[in-house]
């Protein structure tokens, strides 16, 4: 895992923390997390690497 990888997961567990106990629904929060995590750049293109 390189540091890009590590921070999106990162950002993705500690969305998914604030939003299941925020909306106080776990499913919900961890979806939120993901998308979340997403945007932080989780998940990358196949076109990113070089």
């Amino acid at each position: 895992m390189n540091r890009d990888n590590i921070f999106g997961l990162c950002m993705a567990i500690m969305f998914a923390i604030i939003f299941s106990n925020t909306m106080h629904n776990i499913t919900l929060g961890i979806c939120m997390g993901i998308c979340i995590g997403m945007v932080f750049g989780l998940f990358k293109k196949e076109g990113d690497e070089k």
